[in-house]
């Protein structure tokens, strides 16, 4: 049972939290559109909103880059993300994880992640994002992980959510693999939030 003033506190917060999350898209995409616009060419892995959320806002500002999509963990929707910002942005292109290392060459390249969690030392995102801020960082190109504030937590949580994570599997073979992963924040030039 809680209390009245418990209950105040949580209706309130709760109240906050909607009101942010109403606006969310329109202020990641302005705070993240100087990273954005910045770049001829965007790098990103799997479905992220807050991703989105920056590509569209610069492009509706003018920037006309280039968005190259990933497809990340088999549970990422890279090609669905891409399928998604195509209908808005005409120079999007959904590409497998093989070719980051051809999309990442030439000037102008920036890379754009979300993250599910985001703690001091390391980022919670789909498979296949370690794999890219390594690349990155192997050839000097900036890293942003566009996310909101609601997804900081504690290093110590972090570990909980790889534990509880989802699994891919393959029946027949015994294949099993997770399909999310952490990175570290060091790999991480800049990072975005509301």
């Amino acid at each position: 049972r809680i209390d009245i003033g418990d209950r105040v506190e949580i209706e309130g917060w709760l109240r906050g939290r909607a009101e942010l999350l109403s606006g969310l898209d329109r202020r990641l995409g302005d705070a993240a559109r100087p990273v954005v616009e910045a770049s001829a060419r965007i790098l990103t892995l799997s479905r992220s909103a807050s991703v989105a959320a920056a590509v569209i806002g610069a492009w509706n500002h003018g920037w006309r880059g280039e968005v190259i999509v990933f497809d990340g963990s088999p549970a990422g929707c890279g090609a669905e993300q891409a399928g998604r910002l195509a209908k808005l942005i005409p120079t999007v292109r959904s590409q497998p994880d093989a070719a980051m290392p051809a999309w990442i060459e030439g000037g102008g390249v920036q890379v754009v992640i979300g993250a599910d969690a985001v703690s001091s030392r390391r980022l919670v995102n789909a498979c296949g994002t370690r794999v890219l801020l390594e690349l990155a960082a192997a050839r000097s190109v900036p890293v942003a992980v566009v996310a909101d504030t609601g997804k900081d937590l504690p290093d110590a949580e972090i570990d909980e959510i790889l534990m509880a994570g989802p699994v891919a599997m393959e029946e027949g073979t015994a294949r099993r693999w997770p399909l999310f992963e952490a990175a570290s924040m060091d790999l991480v030039t800049d990072r975005v939030a509301e």
